[in-house]
C-alpha cells in the first residue's frame, strides 16, 4: 500500500518495507501468468509453514493464507508497474529490502523503482543486511526480537531524517 501511495498521492515520504509483489523466485511475467492460472481455480488455504501449521508465530495473526488472496496481491503489483510510466506524485520513497530475503522478489520491486526513475522519480533503496537467517517479517518484535535492535534504527533514521521530513521540520 505504501508503493501505492508514492504512486498516486502527493505525500512527503513512502517507506516500503520488504513490499509483497511477486513471490521469490518467480519472474515477474511467469509469475503473473501463474497467479492468472492460481485465480482460475478455487481458493485453497495454505499455511505460512505446514510444519507447524495453525501454531506458527504470531499468534495474532492468521496461520495462512488463501490463494486467491495472494493472487490479488500480486494483481495490485501489476497495476502499479501499469500506472508508473510518468513520475510518481509521492515526494519521497524509500525502498527497504531484506538482503537475505526468504519470500519476497526483491527484482520485482526494483524494476518498480527503476520504472518510476525513468519516469523522473529520486526514490532510493536501502538494503538490510547482517539480520541473520533468511526471513521475511523483519519488524515484527513477537517473531524476530532482534529487528528492535538491527532493523527499527534504520528505519527510524529514514523517516526522521529523510529529505523530505527535513524540509517540513
Amino acid at each position: 500500500m505504501s508503493l501505492w501511495l508514492a504512486q498516486a498521492m502527493p505525500i512527503d515520504l513512502a517507506v516500503a518495507v520488504s513490499p509483497f509483489l511477486m513471490p521469490i523466485g518467480i519472474p515477474r511475467g511467469v509469475g503473473t501468468a501463474a497467479m492468472h492460472a492460481l485465480y482460475t481455480i478455487p481458493s485453497m488455504y495454505w499455511w505460512w509453514d505446514p510444519r507447524v501449521k495453525q501454531d506458527c508465530l504470531p499468534k495474532y495473526a492468521y496461520p495462512g493464507y488463501p490463494t486467491h488472496g495472494l493472487a490479488e496481491v500480486t494483481f495490485f503489483g501489476d497495476k502499479l508497474f501499469a500506472y508508473a510510466s510518468g513520475k510518481p506524485l509521492g515526494k519521497d520513497c524509500v525502498l527497504v529490502t531484506n538482503a537475505n530475503e526468504s519470500a519476497v522478489n526483491n527484482s520485482v520491486s526494483r524494476a518498480l523503482l527503476a520504472q518510476w526513475k525513468a519516469g523522473g522519480a529520486t526514490y532510493s533503496e536501502v538494503v538490510l543486511s547482517g539480520l541473520g537467517a533468511p526471513r521475511h517479517d523483519i519488524i515484527d518484535p513477537t517473531t524476530f526480537p532482534e529487528g528492535v535492535h538491527l532493523v527499527y534504527p534504520r528505519l527510524e533514521d529514514l523517516v526522521l531524517n529523510s529529505s523530505s521530513a527535513l524540509s517540513t521540520q
